[in-house]
């Protein structure tokens, strides 16, 4: 694509985010869904009730009514912590998270379960936004929510506003467990090769289910191994996510090996999308990595992404903002 032609696509997406960003859930997804349908279908002449028109063929369905049919399925098939027997999640003593008291810390995917989808379970009993401080009192404080995916609204942030134009370029997500930021991928952008590396063969398993049912599997690929197994992939990597990736999986001396491989194969030019900062998971870690030498902050819109569970006054904090660096 002409650099003048790119230069216009990324103001008109930056045009649509503000005008997103200034909607509620539901007024964005009813722009979303007339989008799809008027410009995409009905302008260009795509026959919607075409049968011949597959999945694997970039069909112009709805994005946000195709991850909304993913969760639903997610849902049945995990229990409500979307934490799966099999996984060894450490709460982390050190670094941003290391606040997340075991007693008062709930797990709750953002990519599973939105604002409206917490209230419901609230109103439900089957979730509590408090605890009570002193035992049948009022004296109460919010629980820690900790989600180990992307919302959707965050993952349309990242690949409409945050990222430049992903045609014919290789997105790697880094412990992609349900699947999230692959999903997105496909749906929001044009990425060629859209890579998950996740350690847990059962959370592989449920992303090729959910993979092969929607018809991906052309653009999406699971790779069942340590991150540090696949320096290959690393290496020819555009993009690389890194979403609380390590600290509640890994040793402190599994994180510094891990950080040290990265820093030696992510290739020059990449993006690195992650969250908490950088300079945040490395604080804590003997890593040696000189962070200025390395990586460069890139300028985005997203200073800070929705927090589904927090009150509405509550600061949303560093661990929970989204970054994103351009490899030096």
């Amino acid at each position: 694509m002409p650099e003048d032609e790119i230069t216009i696509l990324q103001g008109a997406k930056t045009q649509l985010s503000k005008i997103m960003e200034s909607l509620n859930k539901s007024h964005r997804e009813h722009l979303l869904s007339f989008a799809i349908q008027e410009w995409m279908t009905m302008k260009i002449g795509v026959d919607s009730d075409d049968e011949s028109n597959d999945e694997d063929e970039h069909v112009l369905d709805d994005p946000a009514a195709k991850l909304r049919k993913i969760v639903e399925e997610i849902r049945d098939k995990i229990p409500l912590n979307a934490i799966l027997p099999s996984e060894n999640i450490q709460l982390p003593t050190k670094g941003p998270n290391d606040d997340c008291d075991p007693k008062i810390t709930v797990h709750v995917d953002g990519f599973l379960y939105e604002d409206d989808d917490i209230e419901d379970l609230v109103k439900e009993g089957k979730m509590s936004r408090n605890y009570c401080k002193d035992c049948g009192s009022k004296n109460t404080s919010p629980l820690i929510f900790i989600s180990h995916s992307a919302s959707r609204d965050e993952l349309y942030l990242i690949f409409n506003t945050l990222l430049p134009t992903l045609d014919g370029k290789i997105l790697l997500d880094v412990g992609s467990r349900l699947g999230a930021v692959l999903y997105g991928a496909y749906v929001y952008s044009d990425a060629e090769k859209i890579i998950g590396v996740e350690m847990n063969k059962d959370l592989c398993d449920l992303q090729n289910e959910v993979i092969r049912k929607h018809k991906m599997d052309k653009r999406i690929e699971i790779i069942n191994k340590r991150i540090e197994d696949t320096g290959d992939l690393v290496r020819v990597a555009d993009v690389v996510v890194l979403n609380n990736v390590f600290e509640f999986y890994l040793s402190e001396e599994e994180q510094t090996s891990v950080w040290k491989f990265l820093r030696d194969n992510i290739k020059k030019g990449a993006f690195i999308v992650s969250r908490p900062s950088i300079s945040s998971s490395l604080s804590s870690l003997n890593t040696g990595i000189d962070v200025d030498q390395w990586i460069k902050p890139v300028d985005s819109e997203i200073d800070q992404p929705v927090n589904y569970f927090a009150e509405e006054t509550e600061r949303v904090d560093d661990s929970m903002k989204i970054f994103c660096y351009n490899v030096l």
